[in-house]
């Protein structure tokens, strides 16, 4: 019997690596998104696109009625960059975040399925200041909405995968960029305003709020092949991102003075606050070091790099 996969969110920045690499590992695959059309072009044999709107209960349970998958990648979320106000979105992020969530648990438990779940979670369940070390085990501290909706979720599967036998995985998703990412972010932001000096082009300085902070960044394309590999264990938590913290100011000086730049020239930081200088966050990732034997490798300035050559090519 052929494998397949439901990928839930294939639009985003994970949906769409998902999406590739489960192609690449002969999957048929069910893509979920909520654009009319889908926003990645691939092997279209072994791919079925479905628009869904997960805020919309019964729109999902008839998919899911309708379908079988060996497995789900839920990665579609309700989130925005720093400083957004959750409030105000409430409603949709609770039914996108958690809700379509209890519609899959229940699906697979009513129709008595051995599908198994793979739930995209997030670094931010564990505060909105990080300790200093995280690891598998560290318990969770949800301090924003965001965080609450995805810990719900996570304690809502941990709950089937007991009481129901449920197959889940829940990780724990840090920092991770590629060329889909939302230009609203940081590391978009920094890449932009570097292009726009390289090619030469007049612009204001961006304005970046605070570059004194430390962040767990890595490749998105890089963690969507470990994800898949860990799907193949029984693992109901783990984390995922690099072993160790960027300190932003460094890899932003970095970055302009690889081209000779000086980065005040053209990003205006805001504020000159240095609170979270030492909350440097250490990453132990016992469970993918035991199960697959080694960690993502790919730095965020190597990637900052690639994805500064795949913006140029698209200008040229």
């Amino acid at each position: 019997m052929a494998k397949s996969a439901c990928v839930i969110g294939s639009n985003g920045q994970d949906g769409r690596f998902l999406v590739k690499e489960l192609l690449n590992k002969s999957y048929k695959v069910f893509a979920v998104g909520k654009s009319d059309q889908p926003k990645f072009i691939e092997n279209k044999k072994d791919l079925k696109y479905f628009n869904i709107d997960l805020r919309n209960e019964n729109e999902l349970n008839s998919f899911l009625n309708k379908n079988y998958f060996n497995k789900i990648f839920h990665f579609a979320s309700v989130h925005g960059s720093h400083g957004i106000s959750y409030e105000k979105i409430w409603h949709d992020l609770i039914k996108v975040n958690t809700q379509s969530i209890y519609s899959i648990l229940e699906n697979i438990r009513n129709r008595s399925l051995d599908t198994k779940i793979i739930y995209a979670s997030s670094s931010k369940v564990f505060g909105k200041k990080l300790p200093n070390m995280i690891s598998d085990i560290t318990i969770p501290n949800p301090e924003c909405m965001y965080s609450i909706s995805k810990d719900t979720s996570a304690r809502l599967l941990n709950y089937y995968r007991i009481e129901h036998g449920i197959q889940s995985s829940v990780v724990h998703l840090f920092n991770h960029e590629s060329q889909f990412r939302p230009q609203e972010f940081f590391i978009p932001k920094i890449l932009d305003a570097l292009i726009k000096a390289l090619n030469n082009k007049y612009f204001e300085k961006v304005n970046i709020n605070n570059l004194d902070f430390h962040c767990n960044w890595g490749s998105a394309e890089e963690y969507m092949q470990y994800v898949i590999e860990m799907s193949y264990f029984d693992i109901p938590r783990y984390c995922l991102g690099n072993k160790k913290s960027t300190y932003a100011k460094k890899l932003v000086n970095d970055l302009f003075k690889n081209f000779n730049l000086n980065y005040k020239d053209f990003i205006n930081e805001k504020s000159k606050s240095n609170t979270n200088v030492d909350n440097i966050q250490h990453l132990e990732m016992n469970g993918i070091i035991n199960l697959i034997g080694q960690t993502p490798e790919i730095g965020i300035f190597d990637l900052c790099l690639d994805l500064l050559n795949i913006a140029n090519e698209k200008i040229l």
